[in-house]
């Protein structure tokens, strides 16, 4: 074991022999691959230089002094170390990557999420007779409530009926979309997902989509054929195909309804503000899973740096007619397109779980539909 005294002040040196201090080796400065492990270093080392000793197995004592702002770069005497306060310290130093933490945030986000229940319905239909309403997101919306009203109260009331407060209707029905040039045997896509308790209502859903089927939807009651029905949990991307930072497209596919003020968004959303209906949707279909408050408070500072663009943007109109109220209701959003400039991995992970949930209001009308495109 070799105990060592770096220092190149006079007036350390001077101290150490004042106070008695044993020591094998002194010098000025330190070469960190000299020490081995079971030695004891002694002095004032940079920070970096510390953390080699301690990982090395030795022991590193700190020379340590309040050194006020008058004296800070000038030569001390012992008496003017003794009225610093000078001691001896032990310090066992370790180096904590910063990435470390980086990673901790995106890989908190996978853990919080993935314990979020859902589940993602496909339908792959087959056009009969179907006919363009004017609104098909109210059209089948009202087609399903119709089934699940008149066959399967229990989720009639789960899905339709009055919510507690501040919380979401646990399921998004994302129609086909088709317009009047379709035609018989064209093929279509019906999505339901399902969110918390939603999932309790699985079975019924799915024998309410085949029943519809011989009901019909829209003008005329169109008939349709379900020609399969997948039922599958929603997949995270995987970590690994998120780079660190990328520029991102996001497109709002079905008119986007944020409010700012108590007042309807009729200008593009910044990320901050996307990034903020986001969490709030999250949280108002899954009360019961609380989020951590630093990953919000870390998710919130991040979206506020991200600088973006939007283009074709405008207000999309598209009136529904209630059946309960028997009138026509004003109903839209906001489409067009969004570009964000180095979108970070953390947010562009909250952006495909976006895709799946949808943002603002009307979200059981298939409102609200965002999608992450790499063109313009």
């Amino acid at each position: 074991m070799t105990v060592w005294f770096v220092s190149r002040h006079p007036g350390a040196q001077v101290w150490a022999q004042a106070q008695a201090l044993y020591f094998d080796r002194l010098c000025p400065h330190l070469d960190p691959s000299d020490v081995r492990s079971g030695d004891v270093v002694i002095g004032s080392l940079p920070v970096n230089l510390a953390s080699e000793v301690c990982q090395r197995g030795a022991k590193f004592i700190n020379l340590s002094l309040k050194v006020p702002p008058e004296l800070r770069g000038q030569e001390l005497t012992i008496q003017q170390m003794l009225a610093c306060d000078v001691k001896l310290e032990q310090f066992d130093i370790r180096p904590e990557k910063i990435q470390d933490r980086h990673t901790s945030y995106l890989q908190q986000s996978v853990d919080f999420l993935s314990a979020l229940p859902i589940q993602v319905v496909e339908a792959d239909l087959i056009n009969r007779s179907l006919r363009p309403p004017q609104n098909i997101g109210s059209a089948w919306h009202g087609a399903f409530g119709k089934v699940l009203h008149d066959e399967f109260p229990d989720a009639y009331a789960a899905l339709y009926g009055e919510q507690p407060k501040n919380h979401a209707r646990p399921y998004v029905l994302r129609a086909p979309f088709y317009d009047d040039s379709i035609v018989e045997g064209s093929g279509l896509m019906l999505t339901l997902i399902l969110a918390n308790t939603g999932l309790d209502h699985l079975p019924a859903t799915c024998a309410a989509l085949m029943r519809m089927a011989e009901m019909g939807v829209g003008p005329g009651l169109g008939k349709f054929e379900v020609r399969h029905l997948r039922v599958q949990p929603f997949q995270l991307p995987e970590l690994s195909k998120l780079p660190a930072y990328r520029d991102v497209y996001l497109a709002l596919s079905t008119p986007v309804l944020l409010k700012e003020d108590n007042m309807h968004m009729k200008q593009a959303p910044s990320m901050l503000q996307l990034m903020k209906r986001i969490l709030a949707r999250t949280q108002s279909l899954w009360p019961d899973h609380p989020m951590p408050i630093g990953l919000q408070q870390f998710l919130l500072r991040k979206a506020a740096t991200i600088c973006g663009t939007a283009s074709h943007m405008r207000w999309e109109s598209q009136p529904r007619y209630s059946a309960r109220q028997k009138t026509w209701m004003p109903f839209g959003g906001l489409t067009g397109l969004l570009e964000f400039k180095a979108v970070p991995a953390e947010i562009q992970l909250w952006l495909h779980w976006a895709e799946i949930l949808h943002i603002g209001n009307k979200t059981t009308f298939g409102q609200g539909q965002l999608s992450i495109t790499d063109r313009k």
